[in-house]
């Protein structure tokens, strides 16, 4: 299925995760992700600096937060 992407015109994403419950979807100029349901409803945003993204199942894990590796 497809929905459109929550602020389109304040910029793309720039990855998509899930933790099985929730679609995390990354901003691409804004710095914070956007929690929505698989619908495509905004639940709510975080705040984690760095670029794409990844669930371990546990943590989010990003690129280009820190100054060595992920």
């Amino acid at each position: 299925d497809s929905f459109d992407i929550p602020e389109p015109e304040l910029g793309g994403t720039d990855g998509l995760t899930t933790d099985g419950e929730y679609l995390y979807l990354r901003n691409r100029y804004r710095g914070k992700i956007d929690k929505l349901t698989k619908e495509g409803v905004w639940v709510d945003d975080l705040h984690i600096p760095g670029g794409t993204i990844a669930w371990t199942g546990d943590y989010f894990w990003t690129t280009n937060s820190c100054d060595k590796g992920l």
